[in-house]
C-alpha cells in the first residue's frame, strides 16, 4: 500500500476573491494557535534562551473556554492570566528583558528553557487531551533536566479539566498491561520504549485519548532504574479496568448523548461565544488576494517534495483534512498558524509545518499596496490503494 498525500488549494482554485475573503474572515468554532518562538532574555548576570513550541486552544465548539485558559496559563506560565497573550507576556517578563543577539560575555550565566505544550488527542464535540513538557539546561551540560510534565484532558462538555484523579481508580503497579503504540511527540526529551509495561510504575500522569485509542500515560521506569518518563498508548480494552466509572462513561457516550444529557440539568450552563470575533482573524477585503508564487505548478512541485504522512496515522491507517489559517504579511512570509477545523494531532501538526515551510508567497494588495490578509486552505492526508 503506498501512502500518498495531497494537499490541495481548492479555494484558491472555484471561489471568487469575494467568497475566499468571506469564509477567511468568519470566525471559527475550533481554532488551535500553533507558535514556534525563540526568545533571549537577560537579567542581571543570566541570559535565558526561551523556546516556545505550543499547540494553544482558542475555541473549542465555539467556546473560548475561560476554564481551560486559565489553567493552561497556570500551568504553562505560572501566570493567574486568562488568556495565553498575558500569560506568555508575565511568563517572559519574570525572566528578564529581552535581547536581540547573544551577549558575548564570559562571565554571564547562559541557559536554555524548552516549553511544549501538545494535543495528543482529539474527540469532536467530546474532549480534548495534551501533554505539556518543561525541560531546562545550561551552556555546559547538555543534559536536560525536567522542570515539568503533565497529561490532562479537558472535558468540553462540562467545561472541566480532568486529571488522573478523574480518570485512573489506583496509581499503583501497571504490570502485565501492554502498551500499543508510544506517541512519538517529546522523542528529543523523552526516550520512547517498544517493551512490555511490565515493571513501570504509574505516576500522576494520564489522559484520554479517542474512544478508539484507549488511554495514554506517563511511566516511569523502575526495574530499569533509569528514573526516565515515557510516554505509551494503553488500548482499551487493556485500560478500561483502570479507569474510573465516570471515565469509562465518558469513553462509552457518543458525544452528542452527552450534550443532550448536560443541557437538561439546570446546575450547568454552557454558553458558546461564538459571536465574538476573533481580532486577529478578521482584515479588510483586498483588491487582489495573496497568490503562491509561480502558481499551481509550483504549488504542486513544492508539496511533492515538502509533505510527508504521519508515522503515527500511518500506522494506524488514518486519513483526514485539516483546514490551516495563516497570515501572509505585506512581505509575502507566511506566520501565525492557526487549525481550525481538525482532524488529528499528526495531520494538523505536519499540514501547519507544511504551511510554515512555504516560500513567500505574492501578498495581497489594497489601492496598490502590499498589505497583510489572513488565508485559510485545506490540507487532505489519502492513502491510495494500489
Amino acid at each position: 500500500m503506498k501512502l500518498i498525500v495531497r494537499l490541495l488549494l481548492c479555494l484558491l482554485c472555484i471561489l471568487s476573491a469575494e467568497d475566499i475573503y468571506a469564509a477567511t474572515q468568519a470566525t471559527p468554532a475550533y481554532r488551535v494557535d500553533y507558535i514556534d518562538e525563540t526568545i533571549l532574555l537577560r537579567k542581571d548576570t543570566t541570559v535565558v534562551v526561551v523556546n516556545l513550541d505550543l499547540e494553544w486552544p482558542k475555541r473549542l465548539c465555539g467556546s473560548q473556554m475561560p476554564v481551560l485558559q486559565t489553567y493552561l496559563c497556570k500551568q504553562v506560565f505560572g501566570s493567574k492570566a486568562s488568556t495565553m497573550e498575558e500569560g506568555k507576556k508575565e511568563f517572559l517578563e519574570s525572566l528578564g528583558q529581552r535581547l536581540e543577539m547573544m551577549p558575548d560575555d564570559p562571565h554571564l550565566y547562559k541557559c536554555f528553557l524548552y516549553v511544549k505544550l501538545k494535543e495528543l488527542a482529539w474527540e469532536r464535540d467530546n474532549w480534548i487531551s495534551f501533554r505539556l513538557v518543561i525541560v531546562g539546561r545550561d551552556a555546559k551540560n547538555p543534559q536536560f533536566v525536567p522542570v515539568k510534565s503533565l497529561l490532562f484532558t479537558y472535558d468540553i462538555v462540562r467545561e472541566k479539566v480532568l486529571t488522573t484523579d478523574d480518570l485512573i481508580k489506583s496509581s499503583n503497579q501497571i504490570g502485565g498491561l501492554d502498551h500499543d503504540y508510544t506517541l512519538d511527540v517529546f522523542d528529543e526529551y523523552y526516550p520512547s520504549i517498544e517493551q512490555s509495561a511490565e515493571g513501570w510504575k504509574l505516576p500522576d500522569q494520564t489522559c484520554l485519548l479517542t474512544s478508539d485509542l484507549g488511554v495514554a500515560f506517563n511511566l516511569t521506569g523502575t526495574d530499569a532504574g533509569d528514573g526516565m518518563e515515557y510516554l505509551i498508548v494503553v488500548p482499551n480494552g487493556s485500560a478500561r479496568e483502570l479507569l474510573t466509572r465516570s471515565a469509562k462513561k465518558m469513553m462509552d457516550t457518543p458525544a452528542r448523548d452527552r450534550w443532550k444529557e448536560f443541557r437538561k440539568r439546570k446546575d450547568l450552563d454552557f454558553k458558546a461565544d461564538s459571536t465574538a470575533a476573533d481580532n486577529d482573524m478578521t482584515f479588510p477585503m483586498p483588491d487582489v488576494m495573496p497568490q503562491f508564487r509561480g502558481g499551481e505548478k509550483h504549488y504542486s512541485e513544492y508539496l511533492s517534495q515538502e509533505v510527508k504522512f504521519p508515522v503515527y496515522e500511518s500506522l494506524l491507517q488514518l486519513e483526514g483534512k485539516a483546514l490551516v489559517s495563516f497570515i501572509v504579511d505585506k512581505t509575502g512570509k507566511v506566520h501565525s498558524p492557526s487549525v481550525v477545523m481538525p482532524s488529528s494531532p499528526g495531520f494538523d501538526r505536519e499540514a501547519v509545518r507544511v504551511v510554515m515551510a512555504m516560500p513567500n508567497w505574492i501578498p495581497a494588495t489594497r489601492g496598490g499596496e502590499p498589505v497583510d490578509m489572513r488565508m485559510t486552505i485545506p490540507v487532505k492526508f489519502i492513502l491510495k490503494r494500489e
